[in-house]
């Protein structure tokens, strides 16, 4: 029996808003992808991290004891589980590893354990979430002024653009308050002449956002108007002349985010592992070397932004604050209360909190008041954590009130890193016997020297792994010169861990065939004409 649809209801929670929008996960005869109506409403958002609270039919709580969020970030071809929780928890964290479109779903489990929807059901979003943390690209540049006449022209790219909320404003240099400028024709590329009344130097500014409230700024200044009349300035004058050409920097815009170079966050895109003779990196004397690469200027920014916690640094702290990354929402905390014993003790409960200490709530109670409190926190996220214990007279801590901060900060992720291995490149020429190996790696705490290669003979299924080399940091890239007693086809292995001890691999699908002939010619002897039944050999000609 297949269970009929539950209604799980998904908003997107960002700083301190909700952005309400709910959707209604499909029944089991809900219509396959080709007969429904359309994808839900797309929710553009400028934060990497945000919440996502759910709602369920009341009718139908009482049978759910597990409500599950899958992600696909591939329009819906592919889907990965994200985070599970249930219904007293409704709420999941979500952090994106790069700027895309996400599709997310919800999967319940009931009572009964039953899966909806099951495996062989088509699944459905319930809601698109495009992250784009990128504010767009904005170019203004002059055209001259003649008189009170005021041009400009402006140059817009991005990929999800608010034309709309382009605007162009004015000043007299110096002037406090600034003018709209009426814009016939909004377009990507376009220019404006407007009367600005007054000859007088101007400032003028132009303002675009995207569709995740992403906005950029661009200034210029105009120098004051020539006169109007022809006879009083000449053709020749450098003020009406072709403006010369602006270097493209986006103003507004800055640097590119540096947290995600080529190849996404926390990867990278290998350069050419093989350049010419020439420039041929050396190779260390064991014969594999990583390839050089030029150092990240921006050190520290290979993950996606994350919730920030306070530190001991802020002031508003009550004692030092300490994150502790755990790959489980299930662990053992150890605690102790001061004059106090478990005799005298009512009770010892752990609080909880998931927006910095806005608002707390009393997770669970320790039934024996004794070191260690189990702690379920429910799935992935980062929560902040205070006990409070009373005696039997009802004194000792106070519950946390609003604003109150953690003592303690948990980072739960149980998430294993994102592992891919690229197409190897094999080495010729003066590089015969080498495999560029290419891999792309992404998880939000990596460690330092996360990643470990691993080979073995492809006609051998059940022989262990050899490393190629010690674990070494996420380049992307690693430049092995085959040993003569690796074989001649094998198979390669990328393994990556990450601070919270999760565990994510890749290996190839399809054995690496490496070509280790050289062959050499040499002459035997001439090939004799046989004339009848008598050889002979033609001289050369003289």
């Amino acid at each position: 029996m297949t269970p009929r649809g539950v209604r799980v209801r998904l908003a997107i929670l960002g700083l301190g808003s909700i952005l309400a929008l709910g959707f209604v996960a499909p029944t089991a005869s809900s219509a396959p992808p080709g007969a429904r109506s359309g994808r839900p409403t797309t929710i553009y958002h400028k934060s990497r991290s945000f919440r996502i609270p759910f709602n369920i039919d009341p009718a139908e709580r009482a049978r759910i004891i597990e409500v599950q969020l899958w992600v696909s970030d591939d329009s819906g071809f592919t889907w990965k589980p994200k985070s599970k929780t249930t219904p007293d928890r409704p709420s999941f964290t979500f952090r994106a590893a790069r700027d895309a479109e996400y599709w997310f779903a919800v999967r319940t489990l009931d009572n009964k354990g039953r899966l909806y929807p099951g495996e062989d059901e088509q699944v459905e979003p319930s809601m698109v979430v495009v992250v784009d943390t990128s504010p767009p690209s904005l170019v203004l540049e002059p055209e001259g002024r003649r008189g009170s006449l005021a041009s400009v022209r402006w140059e817009i790219r991005d990929a999800n653009l608010d034309l709309a909320s382009f605007a162009l404003e004015y000043q007299v240099e110096g002037a406090e308050k600034w003018r709209r400028v009426p814009i016939r024709h909004p377009a990507l590329i376009g220019s404006e002449s407007w009367d600005a009344q007054t000859a007088e130097p101007l400032k003028v500014r132009a303002t675009v956002a995207d569709k995740a409230g992403n906005v950029a700024e661009a200034s210029l200044s105009l120098l004051e108007g020539t006169p109007t009349n022809p006879g009083l300035a000449t053709s020749e004058s450098s003020e009406f002349a072709p403006p010369p050409p602006i270097s493209r920097i986006s103003a507004g815009s800055s640097f590119p985010p540096v947290d995600e170079p080529p190849g996404g966050p926390g990867g990278s895109v290998p350069r050419d592992p093989f350049p010419p003779p020439a420039q041929a990196p050396s190779l260390a004397s064991d014969g594999a070397s990583p390839l050089g690469t030029s150092p990240d200027p921006f050190p520290g920014t290979n993950r996606p932004a994350t919730p920030s916690p306070p530190n001991a640094d802020d002031p508003g702290m009550a004692g030092p604050s300490r994150t502790k990354i755990v790959n489980s929402p299930r662990f053992a905390m150890q605690y102790a209360v001061d004059d106090g014993n478990p005799n005298s003790l009512a009770s010892v409960e752990l609080w909880v909190t998931q927006n910095g200490g806005q608002s707390w709530s009393r997770l669970a109670t320790d039934p024996d008041k004794t070191s260690p409190f189990e702690v379920d926190l429910g799935g992935d996220g980062t929560f902040g954590l205070r006990l409070v214990a009373r005696g039997l007279s009802g004194l000792g801590d106070p519950p946390p009130a609003p604003n109150d901060p953690p003592l303690l900060w948990v980072e739960v992720d149980s998430t294993p890193p994102s592992v891919q291995l690229l197409p190897h490149q094999l080495g010729t020429g003066p590089y015969a016997g080498k495999v560029a190996i290419n891999w792309r790696a992404t998880d939000l705490h990596l460690a330092a020297r996360p990643v470990t290669l691993s080979w073995r003979a492809a006609d051998q299924p059940g022989a262990r792994w050899v490393p190629i080399a010690e674990p070494m940091e996420n380049t992307g890239q690693y430049v092995w010169a085959v040993p003569l007693n690796v074989p001649p086809r094998f198979l390669i292995r990328v393994d990556v861990l990450d601070t919270a001890g999760n565990h994510g691999s890749a290996e190839t699908p399809e054995p690496i065939a490496i070509d280790r002939a050289r062959p050499r010619s040499r002459i035997l002897s001439l090939d004799p004409i046989r004339t009848g039944a008598r050889a002979v050999a033609r001289p050369f000609p003289q």
